[in-house]
């Protein structure tokens, strides 16, 4: 293996992910707290959240699309491929437990 295999973790703030949370937080975190007020039914609010984080994931990927590109450019060049920060991960997971609470609000 040789020494350029080796991935360097990135230290960005979770302010570098704003977009996708505040998509997170009208689609998937505002309709069922509206929801168990009375003004909308608990299935339909599944389903936003649903689409919620299918929009927020799409502008992730899209990044990772980027990070991809810029890391064969980095390699080609000699020097250290970027891995994913931690603040990418924890929107990644965090989500995920969205779309699993929204795709089961959807099925009562």
């Amino acid at each position: 293996m040789s020494e350029i295999s080796i991935l360097v973790r990135p230290h960005v703030g979770i302010k570098m992910y704003l977009p996708e949370c505040i998509i997170l937080l009208v689609f998937a975190v505002v309709p069922p707290l509206l929801a168990w007020g009375g003004y909308l039914t608990l299935d339909r609010t599944g389903g936003l959240m649903v689409l919620g984080t299918i929009l927020a994931q799409f502008i992730g990927l899209n990044r990772a699309n980027i990070k991809h590109i810029n890391n064969a450019v980095r390699i080609k060049q000699g020097k250290q491929p970027l891995d994913f920060s931690v603040a990418s991960q924890w929107f990644a997971w965090g989500s995920l437990a969205l779309a699993l609470v929204g795709s089961s609000l959807t099925l009562f």
